[in-house]
């Protein structure tokens, strides 16, 4: 029996010395509960839809009788200015400096700009209904392939109303607010906003996440010893409480 894992940095470890990760983390007290054998193929920074194409392999590469997957936030993208050569934004957690290239450096004015002029032409609206697809599809490839999957909220920041239909304005939560753009949106009814995006997680196989609300970002008690920004060692066993109790 062999399980993978898949996510960002939450999942990859970061903040924690590359010796302790496999025992520190959530994903390897799983493994060892198991006892079996692991592969976390979480990359620092990855974007949901690098996290979409990550699970996608290992479904299809029957390596794995179980491939745990980790959102992270609905608004990062990764860009590719060159082969090999990384960039990523929407996300708190970016580095200032991360555009690796031989001909053009930016400064961190630059930088910070250009990521500033991302997120107000990537708001997570379409994100979010996006995210559910990738699940969908991976829900119904695993099916195929017969692997087990599991979903773990790792950065996403949706709430219970969005899965609830429309009742008033005042029902619905800060973030939702901020989601339809009530402020200084003149579109459309903001009924119509929020029971299309109903719709669509009203699609969601709510049965597989361990989490579905509670992400790891907002149930964070404590911090990584290496950088005090991701989650620590406290946080990962409620994590890793979590999925042992939901495999059994």
């Amino acid at each position: 029996m062999k399980i993978a894992f898949n996510g960002c940095s939450f999942t990859r470890g970061d903040g924690f010395p590359i010796v302790e990760r496999d025992t520190s983390l959530y994903y390897g007290q799983v493994a060892k509960h198991l006892g079996c054998e692991f592969d976390n193929n979480a990359k620092g920074g990855y974007s949901n839809l690098r996290i979409f194409h990550s699970a996608y392999e290992d479904i299809v590469s029957e390596k794995y009788n179980t491939v745990f997957v980790q959102w992270s936030y609905v608004n990062r993208t990764w860009l590719s200015p060159k082969p090999n050569r990384w960039y990523f934004m929407g996300s708190r957690f970016a580095p200032i400096n991360n555009i690796y290239s031989d001909s053009f450096t930016f400064t961190k004015a630059e930088i910070e700009k250009i990521t500033d002029t991302y997120m107000l032409l990537n708001g997570d609206y379409q994100n979010l209904i996006e995210l559910v697809t990738y699940s969908n599809i991976l829900e119904q490839l695993a099916k195929v392939y017969n692997t087990r999957i599991v979903f773990i909220n790792g950065i996403v920041l949706w709430t219970e109303d969005m899965f609830q239909p429309f009742d008033s304005i005042a029902s619905l939560s800060d973030y939702a607010k901020e989601v339809y753009d009530i402020e200084t949106n003149t579109q459309s009814p903001i009924d119509q906003f929020h029971n299309k995006l109903y719709d669509k997680t009203s699609t969601l196989n709510k049965n597989l996440w361990i989490n579905l609300f509670d992400s790891m970002f907002e149930i964070t008690c404590d911090f990584a010893p290496d950088d005090g920004v991701h989650p620590g060692p406290k946080t990962h066993q409620i994590i890793a409480n979590k999925i042992i109790e939901y495999l059994s």
